[in-house]
């Protein structure tokens, strides 16, 4: 995401460099598993060669259809990122509140607050089940860092309820521990 990073600005310089080049930057909107998502089906879509519009417009397809909701074990990590304020850091570990937090226009947001991270788990698959009513899951995305039981069970459960027709579990990466802390556990999907 344009909003969280300055890696789409540093292609876009370098799309700049390059005049020549058959260069298309995408600002994805989203992190990691949603990323993974989008390159699995550009990549496959590419190897069958299909146009670069009409990647382009799948692409854009999966940024408006995508969703991901995680939830972190503390409250730390996002006070000292300055994400949150620290007496909303203290009264939140204090209440053992929880926040869903999502990506929205490729920022996070608060979703909703849960009472213990057991809850804000079970809610994310909640979520994800609501929001692919009706509609085939073509991806899945489970994420977490240090948290793969955790990962693993919520996967499980939204497998036997979503049937994607692809599923991926991921341990984020450090860029992403350093804003949420260890812990955190996440659902990403797309549905057509």
């Amino acid at each position: 995401s344009a909003k969280l990073s300055g890696t789409v600005a540093s292609a876009c310089a370098a799309q700049e460099m390059l005049p020549d080049a058959r260069i298309h930057v995408v600002d994805s909107k989203f992190i990691t598993v949603c990323q993974a998502m989008m390159v699995v089906e550009a990549a496959r879509m590419a190897a069958a060669g299909q146009s670069t519009e009409a990647i382009l417009a799948r692409l854009d397809q999966f940024i408006a259809g995508s969703h991901i909701y995680f939830v972190v074990d503390t409250l730390e990590y996002l006070q000292k990122g300055g994400r949150i304020g620290k007496a909303a850091a203290l009264l939140g570990t204090a209440l053992q509140m929880k926040p869903i937090l999502m990506l929205q226009d490729g920022i996070v947001e608060v979703k909703e607050r849960i009472r213990t991270k057991n809850k804000a788990v079970m809610r994310l698959g909640e979520l994800a089940v609501q929001e692919t009513a009706g509609r085939s899951c073509r991806y899945l995305g489970v994420l977490h860092a240090a948290a793969l039981e955790e990962a693993r069970q919520l996967g499980d459960e939204l497998i036997s309820q979503l049937m994607p027709a692809e599923t991926i579990l991921d341990e984020v990466g450090p860029v992403i521990v350093t804003h949420t802390g260890p812990g955190v556990v996440g659902v990403a999907f797309y549905a057509e």
